[in-house]
């Protein structure tokens, strides 16, 4: 009854239910071969059928709503739906922060009581078809397979799929959530949620929900398509449907069903069908025999004492279809956990299909029959009954549901994979969901309507140093939480590998009574393997921070454990002891008494091993006067060790502090640190880019004396050794250091870089600004280097700064302009020291810092850029996985331009973002007049590496998307050719 009076309201009194403007479009609006931009200020409501043809690109940027009409306005259509045909492609990436939603016109998204998950059939949906092979028959005359999608009439000419491209490109689909469709235009006859008809195997869809829809959720019509990270809920009938012999994987699924009936012609039927539904070829040779691959699934049915016993499965294949279902959970099914029929059974046999490593639990019942056949395979897959233990199921949004295993569950371990699927994502549960993660949190309907709730028990390994001996391995994996409980060394031939997206904590108070706080210690001869991602960054923190918060630790919250140390083998800056041939010494911040923390040697390819997506908060236990620990201490490490894309957020001492050594590194970030950002003692021999400070503007009281928090950007100490050897000069690029502000307490203290103790350094295209003491400070012996011409200091831009040099110093300033290093403000696009959204680092699009940067020919390690500083106007490396990021700090402020113009007669072509770091390039094309032409991407060799466009262009502006995701990062050639012209600009592609 809600429902009818809300279309009533609508249909009669025209009164709008959202405040941001909208935009009808209809079928009329997308033609073919042009290219349409949907934007995030705008409401677009979906009045009928609209057709994206052949050659049509559809970019819909993250954060937008688009509505479907029920009644359309045309009197013909049965309801409203978008449809990707085959040729077109659309290019929807949300993002977890902001989604792209569809839903029915009357959802007013405000409020999440209006529509619930018995609303459905208020529109269509989406459809995607695609020139991929289906199983269907092959019409006479012609030499592929193809059909007609459903849910659409037949009559219409523009719904055929199917094709001999494997690897057709329909798009991206990214955080997508589909709500309340399913429209019934018929018996038997409703839209689904995502249709996919003939969809290849170079499209991407990642981080896709279907939420209340009267038909199937996510069905697949043959294709090619792999997807990852989906949820189905509340849907009338499967979940997954696969028909047509679909060639593809999928991994990572939720589905959740509701225990409702209906009455559907006197018959009383459940709401919620199968989980899977999974057919063959439709073709009279039952061609092609393809075997599709799912994995990591979590599929709660309706509940095992459901009404809906009559039809709610878990997985059902028949019809041909043969299937493998790797590592999943299916539990709460009315229905059978899995029934295997007609010639499907006969695959079956045939040793066609697997079930590896599933758990089934609370089912009505496990196999049809007790079928003999079906029993046996899932016996020797490894399949078995029991209990996941899952954190909390339930159909009602009372934050009772948490589709993540308790501590202790037997879905945290146990998944295998096949050598052969390249696409999938090797983790070590089963289900859909680590005990830490629930992805599906913040974007979904499910989540943003209060149906899921934090419930889990999670699963915590504490770690001594008796857990790793020399020699040992050790694996950390994401489905756990580690404690580090007390001094953890990695022996001589010991390696700690950590899974992407795992947590360490630091406990501040060991339990043996002995040591004095705990940290993680990579000694001489051990190795770390912690390589995380953008989206599952590794992170080390303090025992008590709840990472489900971002306001119950601050940036004020430091010393709450130690830190991380890796020790190697390279040369260092030391006496070198008598007896011995080498020089070593024992690092700081651990009792000088264990022997296990000695660091240096004479080989400066050492290999500790890898960091790469790695966060390191809360720490610097202070151990005594002047006795911190560092975030990320490294002694003596060789430049075999790849460190890349690291962090530290609000360490008591240092942030990164380098004792001699030869590593490198790149994509630094050091935020609130209570001393140096970067410090570099006993002669550090090696480069590092792409670096940012920031520092807090704030003092405290020691020992009667007002003193600031945080010391220098960089401190820059050389040898220890009485000689002062070895001479060495590091370099550092690209750096973006911001200070506590020019007229911050933190004057006396706060410095720029300082170079001191014989060291000696050079700087490279990087920012300086927000200091309030020297800009750059160069003492004592440091001062002689300078003179004697070891420093450098190009193409560095310095503004605010309450000193420039100290004195006035006039080698320092002769050196500086010699170098071409300049007070000339830099233009970032946001300064804050708050979680306010107001810190954004790169340069605003009129900077100057987004050219001038040189280099020099004798270092192999570094990124040559055009841009000076640690970032790009397009793009924040940052973003994601960070502190910075995930506390708030950063905003999307920085103005942008567009990269590169190309003109000649009345033609134009520009691009953008260029540089470009997004997967993709927007091409804006003028046109005197309508003709034909082509836009291709070319490698510097001039091979074409990117076909863009080939057709007519009609006079005006024309705009395309270049879908780059695939080509390595570098330079390339954008050409545009046409009988009238032909022009060409460079491309720089920095993802």
């Amino acid at each position: 009854m809600r429902r009818i009076l809300q279309l009533i309201l609508l249909m009669f009194t025209g009164l709008a239910l959202w405040s941001q403007p909208t935009r009808t479009i209809t079928d009329g609006d997308l033609q073919e071969n042009l290219t349409y931009n949907w934007s995030k200020d705008t409401v677009y409501i979906l009045d009928g059928y609209v057709f994206l043809e052949e050659g049509g690109v559809l970019n819909i940027e993250a954060g937008t709503v688009i509505k479907g009409l029920l009644v359309p306005s045309n009197g013909i259509d049965q309801t409203s739906a978008l449809i990707i045909t085959r040729g077109a492609q659309i290019f929807a990436e949300g993002t977890a922060a902001a989604p792209i939603i569809f839903t029915a016109e009357i959802d007013d998204l405000s409020t999440t009581t209006d529509l619930t998950a018995d609303d459905n059939q208020l529109w269509g949906g989406l459809i995607i078809l695609g020139r991929a092979p289906i199983g269907e028959d092959i019409p006479s005359g012609s030499s592929v397979a193809e059909d007609v999608i459903e849910g659409i009439p037949s009559t219409e000419t523009r719904i055929f799929y199917g094709g001999n491209d494997p690897d057709d490109n329909s798009g991206v689909l990214k955080y997508v959530s589909i709500r309340h469709g399913g429209s019934v235009l018929g018996a038997n006859n409703e839209i689904n949620g995502l249709t996919m008809g003939g969809v290849g195997r170079g499209t991407t869809i990642d981080y896709i929900e279907i939420f209340a829809n009267k038909d199937d959720g996510i069905e697949t019509f043959g294709g090619t398509v792999s997807l990852k990270h989906a949820v189905v809920a509340f849907c009338g009938d499967d979940s997954y449907d696969f028909d047509e012999s679909w060639d593809g994987s999928m991994q990572f699924l939720l589905s959740v069903q509701l225990d409702k009936t209906i009455t559907d012609g006197g018959e009383t039927i459940g709401v919620g069908d199968n989980a899977v539904e999974y057919d063959g070829s439709e073709a009279v040779d039952n061609q092609p025999k393809t075997v599709g691959r799912l994995y990591n699934a979590t599929f709660i049915g309706a509940g095992k004492n459901s009404t809906n016993n009559k039809t709610s499965n878990g997985i059902r294949i028949r019809n041909d279809g043969a299937a493998q279902i790797w590592n999943s959970i299916v539990t709460e099914v009315p229905g059978y956990g899995l029934r295997v029929d007609d010639t499907s059974l006969d695959r079956l046999k045939a040793g066609e299909m697997k079930f590896p490593n599933n758990l089934a639990f609370n089912i009505g019942e496990y196999v049809k029959g007790s079928d003999a056949d079906v029993l046996a395979q899932l016996t020797t897959d490894g399949t078995v009954q029991e209990d996941p233990q899952l954190g909390g199921i339930s159909r009602i949004p009372d934050g009772g549901l948490d589709p993540r295993p308790n501590a202790g569950s037997p879905a945290l371990s146990g998944a295998t994979y096949p050598d052969d699927d390249a696409y999938i994502t090797k983790v070590a549960y089963r289900g859909a969901f680590s005990n830490t993660d629930n992805w599906a949190k913040g974007w979904t309907a499910l989540s943003q309507y209060g149906y899921f709730g934090n419930l889990v028990t999670t699963e915590s390994n504490i770690i001594v140093d008796t857990d790793i001996e020399a020699g040992e391995t050790l694996t950390l994996t994401n489905d756990k939480e580690y404690i580090l409980d007390g001094y953890v060394y990695v022996e001589d031939g010991a390696t700690i590998i950590i899974e992407p997206g795992t947590v360490v904590r630091g406990r501040l108070v060991p339990t043996n009574g002995i040591d004095q706080t705990s940290a993680l210690i990579i000694t001489r001869g051990g190795k770390i393997i912690a390589e995380g991602t953008k989206d599952a960054p590794i992170i080390f923190t303090a025992e008590i921070d709840d990472l489900n918060s971002t306001t119950d630790l601050t940036a004020d919250d430091n010393q709450l454990w130690g830190g991380l140390i890796l020790l190697g083998k390279a040369p260092i800056g030391e006496d070198i002891p008598s007896g011995s041939t080498v020089a070593e010494d024992v690092i700081e911040g651990i009792p000088s008494t264990e022997p296990r923390i000695f660091y240096g040697g004479n080989d400066p390819d050492d290999n500790s091993g890898i960091l790469k997506y790695v966060s390191i908060r809360h720490g610097g236990s202070v151990l005594g006067a002047n006795n911190e620990i560092n975030g990320l201490t490294m002694g003596g490490v060789g430049r075999g060790t790849t460190i890349d894309y690291i962090e530290v957020f609000a360490n008591k001492d240092d942030g990164i502090e380098t004792f001699g050594g030869t590593v490198s590194l790149k994509h630094a970030v050091v935020a609130f640190c209570g001393d140096d950002s970067y410090d570099f003692d006993e002669s550090w021999d090696g480069s590092m880019q792409f670096l940012l400070s920031i520092q807090l503007d704030k003092s405290i009281s020691d020992g009667g004396e007002s003193i600031g928090v945080g010391d220098n950007a960089v401190e820059y100490d050389g040898s220890e050794a009485v000689d002062n050897q070895p001479k060495t000069v590091g370099r550092l690029y690209n750096a973006t250091f911001i200070g506590a502000g020019v007229n911050s307490e933190n004057n006396k203290t706060s410095n720029g870089i300082r170079i001191r103790n014989d060291g000696a350094a050079e700087i490279w295209n990087s920012i300086i600004t927000e200091i309030p003491g020297y800009g750059l400070r160069v003492d004592d012996t440091s001062l002689d280097r300078l003179k004697s011409g070891e420093m450098q200091f190009p193409n560095n831009l310095a503004f605010d700064i309450a000193q420039y040099v100290r004195g006035d110093d006039v080698d320092v300033l002769a050196r500086l302009i010699a170098g071409g290093t300049m007070q000339e403000d830099p233009q970032l696009g946001g300064i804050s020291r708050e979680p306010d959204g107001g810190l954004d680092p790169r340069p605003n699009g009129s900077s100057p810092a987004l050219s001038g940067a040189t280099y020099p020919d004798d270092d192999s390690f570094i990124d040559k850029v055009d841009y000076r500083g640690a970032f790009s106007n397009t793009e924040n490396w940052a973003l994601g996985w960070t502190a910075l990021a995930q506390y708030g700090y950063f905003g999307d402020l920085a103005t942008t331009s567009i990269g590169y113009i190309a003109e000649a007669d009345g033609y134009a072509l520009k691009s953008y973002p260029n540089p470009s770091a997004l997967g993709y390039v927007r091409l804006d094309i003028t046109m005197p007049k309508t003709e034909t032409a082509q836009v291709g991407i070319y490698d510097l060799n001039g091979r074409l590496v990117k076909t863009v466009y080939q057709g007519a262009l009609t006079s005006g502006h024309q705009s395309l998307v270049a879908d780059v995701q695939n080509l390595s990062k570098g330079i390339y050639m954008v050409n545009f050719k046409s009988n009238s012209v032909d022009l060409t600009q460079k491309l720089i592609l920095v993802h």
